[in-house]
């Protein structure tokens, strides 16, 4: 994609965006990445920083592997529109009620820039009418070939209604040599029904020092 050479992408990458930005001018094409574009029918963002030219991936909910996640008893399934996409439509995944929450997935590490160090966030809610997260916090953890990072968040303390983001980790990304980086979600040790969770999705963005 000649048009594309003032921002870099990783090969793979740039063919998973070659039929989305092929009829579009040059600048139209910086645009759009630069506002984020939808892949694997709206499941996955790529977005371009438009000061930095770095490049973020948001992984939908769809894109998660959610225990129970298609059981209509334990979990259910909306769309809601996505801020500064008039028109495109997201799926989040609303928590019922389960005993045993697990939401992880995984990404291939070898498509973003090499050299930086990337943070891995979810963006979740807790609705105001959720409960069973006062005893167990909840766990996150990252895996980057045999390094392994757990942290925990006790969700009752957290704004309700609102998306609010939980840092899994980080890694610094060697290219191949990094590879698929896997991350979850997960309280599986209270036995506590919980309920009132919504799971947006997982970022994956290089961290900027502060």
């Amino acid at each position: 994609m000649a048009a594309m050479m003032s921002i870099q992408l990783h090969n793979n990458l740039q063919k998973k965006l070659d039929p989305v930005l092929q009829n579009f001018a040059f600048h139209k094409q910086a645009d759009l990445l630069h506002n984020g574009v939808f892949l694997d029918q709206n499941k996955m963002k790529v977005q371009v920083d438009k000061c930095t030219g770095y490049v973020s991936v948001m992984l939908y909910a769809r894109n998660l592997s959610i225990t129970w996640g298609d059981d209509k008893r334990y979990w259910t399934w909306t769309f809601m529109p996505e801020p500064n996409h008039p028109g495109s439509l997201i799926e989040v995944a609303e928590l019922l009620s389960v005993c045993w929450l697990e939401a992880k997935g995984e990404f291939d590490a070898s498509l973003l820039m090499s050299g930086l160090t990337y943070e891995v966030v979810f963006t979740v809610k807790l609705k105001c009418d959720g409960y069973g997260w006062d005893d167990h916090p909840v766990t996150l953890k990252l895996e980057e070939g045999n390094r392994i990072t757990e942290c925990k968040e006790k969700l009752n303390n957290k704004p309700k209604d609102q998306w609010i983001e939980l840092n899994a980790g980080t890694f610094l990304n060697c290219g191949c040599e990094t590879g698929m980086v896997k991350f979850s979600l997960f309280e599986t040790v209270g036995g506590q029904w919980k309920k009132g969770l919504v799971i947006k999705g997982v970022t994956i963005r290089p961290k900027i020092p502060n």
